[in-house]
């Protein structure tokens, strides 16, 4: 005979650091997906809550969460998540296409600014969104940039001119060097990014970057799943 199952919770998930993935399937059913999704995030916020205020230990335990689809799940609790759960040391990973898909969720440009400025790491790539490209440039910033300019001059010299060791013709060439202030990441770039390369903005710097190839995985758990696999 089998023992009973004990029931899966946020305090044993924390505590023997184990790896839960939830697949919610919202191509299926977007509506019980998405309230699914939010149940348990809520859930969440308030296992985070208890360990913010009752376990002096939480600090030697990291929990990392990582949310794909973000705009389904996100709301207004969810964003009390990212106000405070640095001091419970919780790392939260958002991923979504667009940031436009946040604003239809709430309605509000200025919730999408908290969700953007509540992360300490943003990772931009490719987009056709010109408000988001211009987004990402401006929190770049902009850097000094050397201009050089070049011209050249070339006359016919007559012999009334006083250049009497020059048979047809004289030349004058100058140069001269500038600087002026230009977007360290121009929304150009982000338009024209090639597919899986990305801009990152990591502790007050900017990075270039490409995620590498895998290989096909060997273990594939959302077929697992669709066949009813333990």
């Amino acid at each position: 005979m089998r023992p009973p199952r004990r029931p899966l919770t946020w305090e044993a998930i924390d505590r023997q650091k184990l790896v839960v993935y939830f697949y919610l399937g919202s191509l299926h059913g977007e509506e019980s997906a998405n309230a699914v999704g939010k149940m348990l995030l809520l859930d969440f916020e308030a296992y985070i809550a208890s360990r913010y205020s009752y376990d002096p230990d939480a600090r030697n335990r990291r929990i990392s969460l990582f949310v794909d689809e973000a705009h389904h799940l996100v709301s207004r609790t969810f964003l009390h998540i990212l106000a405070e759960a640095r001091g419970a040391d919780v790392a939260v990973t958002l991923a979504t296409q667009t940031t436009a898909q946040f604003e239809q969720v709430f309605g509000s440009r200025a919730a999408v600014d908290e969700i953007v400025t509540q992360n300490f790491l943003c990772v931009q790539f490719q987009s056709r969104n010109p408000r988001e490209c211009k987004d990402f440039s401006d929190l770049a910033g902009e850097r000094e940039m050397r201009v050089i300019g070049e011209s050249h001059r070339y006359e016919p010299a007559f012999f009334t001119s006083g250049f009497r060791n020059v048979e047809d013709f004289r030349a004058q060439f100058t140069q001269n060097i500038s600087y002026r202030e230009a977007p360290l990441v121009p929304p150009w770039a982000l338009a024209q990014l090639p597919t899986f390369h990305y801009f990152a903005r990591l502790g007050g710097r900017i990075y270039k970057a490409r995620i590498p190839l895998l290989d096909e995985p060997t273990c594939t758990y959302a077929a697992d799943l669709q066949r009813g696999a333990a």
